[in-house]
């Protein structure tokens, strides 16, 4: 699973364009990847990642320890979905 955030461009874009856009990036992201490396789902978050908030270091890297701690009780749902880009 991939989870993303929308630039604030994408977020006035109709839905299914999103969508559509994020499955071709995917499919073409995962034509790159070995079988063990594709990513099976991309996943976008509303919430703000940010220094203040704990989710970056102070050098704007991800800290993900903090993002799976976050999200982790998402996981099996997102799984479970039939779609491979969830909004």
């Amino acid at each position: 699973m991939g989870l993303i955030q929308l630039s604030e461009f994408c977020k006035d874009m109709p839905v299914d364009k999103i969508k559509n856009s994020l499955m071709d990036t995917l499919l073409k992201a995962n034509d790159k990847l070995h079988r063990h490396e594709l990513i099976h789902k991309l996943i976008c978050i509303s919430d703000v990642w940010s220094v203040e908030n704990g989710m970056l270091t102070p050098t704007m890297k991800i800290k993900r320890n903090v993002i799976h701690e976050a999200y982790k009780h998402q996981y099996e749902v997102w799984y479970n979905h039939e779609e491979m880009v969830i909004l």
